[in-house]
């Protein structure tokens, strides 16, 4: 009996969620914010994961990923999850932005035209080779290292 009114359970709290989610997100937040999460499954929260990106609720989503995989660590689809949904680490702010991507970006700025439909290697806003092919650009190039390849559109 103990089993039955726990499925039940489950089964409404699913579904006030779903509801909630078709609303909205700022519904399914305050909804799935008002259910105690304490009873959720590993299955609970993966669909509470998914419902929340349906309804564009994507903090949330994040939140809920992250705790599911810290109550159910063994679970391989909130783990995925979590790490899908985690806030972005930053590697090294402290490195200065690459200036050959931005020179590269200028001489495209000033030379599309003249190049247009043609395939251009570029090194540091420097122009090393064209070619009207991909593979006839490739066969012009000795070091290829550090270069932007592109179809100038």
């Amino acid at each position: 009996m103990q089993d039955l009114t726990l499925k039940e359970e489950t089964a409404g709290i699913l579904a006030c969620l779903r509801a909630a989610a078709a609303s909205g997100g700022a519904a399914f937040v305050r909804a799935v914010d008002e259910v105690s999460r304490e009873r959720f499954s590993a299955a609970m929260y993966a669909e509470a994961v998914r419902l929340a990106l349906e309804a564009g609720a994507h903090m949330r989503a994040r939140t809920l990923a992250a705790e599911g995989a810290r109550r159910y660590p063994e679970d391989e689809e909130l783990a995925k999850m979590a790490r899908i949904l985690a806030r972005p680490d930053v590697l090294d702010a402290a490195r200065p932005a690459d200036a050959s991507v931005s020179a590269n970006q200028e001489w495209l700025r000033r030379h599309a035209n003249e190049y247009r439909g043609r395939w251009v290697a570029l090194r540091t806003g420097r122009l090393l080779a064209d070619a009207p092919t991909a593979k006839e650009l490739k066969s012009k190039l000795k070091d290829r290292s550090n270069l932007l390849v592109t179809k100038v559109a």
